[in-house]
């Protein structure tokens, strides 16, 4: 079932670690693509938090995330390509 078939279906987004677009492992982008915040505000809350909190706490709860939340599969289309013959002359 593609993406956009569960969206309609279930009204929500699904909650992956993207493949493009992370810095890390994609556990900020999982939120802030799941949610619809900018990557960069969500990181930035993130490390704000992450160092007023004494910087261990932040960075289990990021380990735990990576853990739990899956990585986008691969799509089909993401791996479709169409070649085109171009002859020389």
């Amino acid at each position: 079932m593609s993406e956009s078939l569960k969206k309609i279906k279930t009204g929500v987004k699904p909650f992956f670690r993207p493949r493009n677009g992370r810095i890390i492992f994609g556990v900020c982008a999982a939120f802030a693509n799941r949610y619809g915040f900018d990557n960069t505000l969500t990181r930035a809350v993130y490390v704000i938090g992450t160092l007023l909190s004494g910087i261990l706490p932040g960075l289990l709860i990021y380990g735990v995330l990576w853990l739990f939340i899956p990585q986008e599969p691969l799509s089909s289309k993401s791996i479709d390509v169409d070649f085109e013959v171009v002859e020389e002359n």
